[in-house]
């Protein structure tokens, strides 16, 4: 149900309306919260992939050897990237 002012939505027995007003203040400030919070998130996501991918190329050039890392000790140290993207992957979705 629409009304002149704005929307209105039904919540069980009680209907809430919103006015035009408040429909801009309310765009307003999902508009600001969003240029605050998608830049970092987006830089510490693009950072990840970064970390993750240069991992490999870090071996490629000799890493292992220069550190003296043996057997599966690389893919240790490799996957620690991936045990704390997933640790920490639930609470971010969670603040999102």
């Amino acid at each position: 149900m629409s009304t002149k002012d704005g929307q209105s939505f039904d919540k069980g027995s009680s209907e809430v309306v919103i006015s035009a007003e408040e429909q801009r203040l309310r765009r307003s400030y999902l508009r600001k919260a969003d240029w605050h919070l998608l830049p970092p998130a987006f830089a510490m996501y693009f950072y990840a992939v970064v970390d993750r991918n240069n991992i490999g190329n870090a071996r490629v050039a000799g890493m292992d050897v220069e550190l003296g890392l043996h057997g599966n000790q690389f893919n240790w140290v490799a996957s620690a990237f991936f045990f704390t993207y997933i640790f920490f992957e639930i609470p971010s979705n969670i603040m999102l």
